[in-house]
């Protein structure tokens, strides 16, 4: 019955390449939880491509989380990794799916993180820590998360359902030359640093963002897509309840772009170029964000990042 799951996603999603759809691994969609409410994928082969990559996976603020990642599961992304796939829950339960070339591994690779137990489940070697753990599924499949999904997930995978037919159709929406997508059934939750604008904007600006959590949280459901080959390229779309939503949403996110162009210095006219980049639109009850950035803006963000830690 996997088999099956795994070619009715294949059949839905990827085989339809002439339409210039995404092609997801199907393998991984027959992994992902029945009760998933955001599903996400990066294309690691397709990103590695990219110049943007090439460039700025060697600065340190880009490189730690891929050095973290290698450390705790003996993988390294930049060069082991084909697909990787997120999952999570109502609950904020969450899990990583990846597909890659474990066989040079032997099935047990060598994970440094200090603490590490091995256990025998049902067949399958887990590595654990404290309550998380990874599992090598076969040679090119792993999965890792907490030591009791990892379980739900093993004893699943004789009859595992197909992944959420939602996001199937939401993926069919998702361009092939996109290297990165997410994919919300429900709300967002906001970053608590964006709320606060660190701690450094004006009480119109918080008081204008405070208005977001709950737009977000109500949405029907949303999708983002990223492409970096000719710089970055983000598109999200956003559905909302009711068209009123929309426009409050819609209305909401300009005012927030408006203000931070009234409080930017006037020595950021390279900044205000970038908030120019940001195009917000609505219909009917969707609100759609477009970002386009070219190489040299990328430049700039990452030449202004740094300055902000000097």
């Amino acid at each position: 019955m996997r088999i099956t799951a795994a070619l009715l996603a294949l059949a839905l999603v990827g085989c339809n390449r002439q339409n210039d759809n995404l092609f997801v691994d199907p393998a991984l969609l027959a992994l992902v939880p029945s009760d998933t409410v955001v599903l996400a994928g990066i294309k690691m082969e397709k990103l590695r491509e990219t110049a943007a990559y090439k460039k700025y996976s060697v600065n340190p603020q880009f490189k730690q989380p891929l050095d973290t990642f290698e450390k705790e599961t003996g993988l390294d992304p930049r060069k082991d990794l084909w697909e990787i796939m997120f999952t999570s829950d109502a609950k904020g339960k969450s899990l990583v799916l990846a597909r890659g070339s474990f066989s040079g591994m032997g099935m047990e690779p060598t994970i440094e993180k200090p603490g590490i137990v091995r256990a025998n489940y049902k067949g399958y070697m887990l590595f654990t820590h404290d309550a998380s753990g990874v599992v090598f599924l076969n040679s090119s499949t792993i999965a890792a998360g907490k030591i009791e999904l990892l379980h739900q997930l093993i004893d699943a995978r004789n009859d595992h359902p197909p992944a959420p037919k939602a996001f199937l159709d939401k993926l069919a929406s998702v361009r092939r030359n996109n290297q990165a997508w997410v994919i919300a059934l429900n709300g967002l939750p906001i970053p608590e640093f964006l709320l606060n604008g660190g701690g450094e904007s004006s009480n119109m600006t918080r008081n204008l963002m405070a208005n977001l959590p709950r737009l977000m949280g109500s949405l029907q459901s949303s999708t983002a897509m990223l492409d970096l080959s000719g710089g970055l390229h983000l598109t999200v779309n956003a559905q909302c309840p009711t068209a009123k939503d929309s426009k409050t949403l819609h209305d909401t996110l300009r005012g927030v772009i408006g203000l931070a162009r009234l409080q930017m210095p006037d020595r950021s006219q390279d900044m205000l170029k970038l908030l120019d980049a940001l195009l917000i639109t609505m219909s009917d009850s969707s609100v759609n964000l477009d970002m386009n950035f070219s190489n040299e803006d990328l430049e700039t963000i990452s030449t202004k990042m740094s300055e902000s830690k000097n």
